[in-house]
């Protein structure tokens, strides 16, 4: 049972790796989870794997860091470590966005925020702009 449950961690890490845009995962700016999303986070001991959308987010399993022990392969390159802190934006058609902060130990909702992409877009566009 234990080994089933490392393997299907392991395949949802896999799978979250592969969904996560690659700037999302380096610069700590918020991902956009407005159509679902999954984040994942580390720290030395514990990696936690959230699932996030317009019902908030979610945690879905974690599992020991593999970054808690040191890793030298000579010739590999050392595989890029999940921040320990993430931050998901939610936001619903011509509504309000949530920020939310995600940790590997818990999620917080940060604030809820004016959807201003939606009201950029609805703003009339009159006359031409001079410069």
């Amino acid at each position: 049972m234990k080994t089933l449950i490392t393997a299907a961690s392991t395949l949802l890490l896999f799978a979250a790796g592969l969904l996560l845009p690659a700037t999302a995962k380096a610069d700590g700016s918020p991902v956009d989870c407005s159509q679902g999303c999954y984040i994942v986070t580390c720290d030395a001991q514990t990696c936690s794997l959230w699932r996030c959308d317009t019902g908030g987010c979610r945690l879905l399993t974690d599992w020991p860091s593999e970054w808690s022990q040191p890793q030298s392969v000579p010739g590999e390159p050392r595989q890029k470590r999940p921040a320990p802190l993430a931050y998901a934006k939610v936001c619903v058609p011509d509504g309000d966005c949530t920020l939310y902060q995600l940790g590997v130990r818990g999620a917080v909702r940060v604030e809820t925020f004016d959807n201003i992409d939606d009201a950029v877009r609805r703003r009339p566009v009159q006359g031409s702009v001079r410069q």
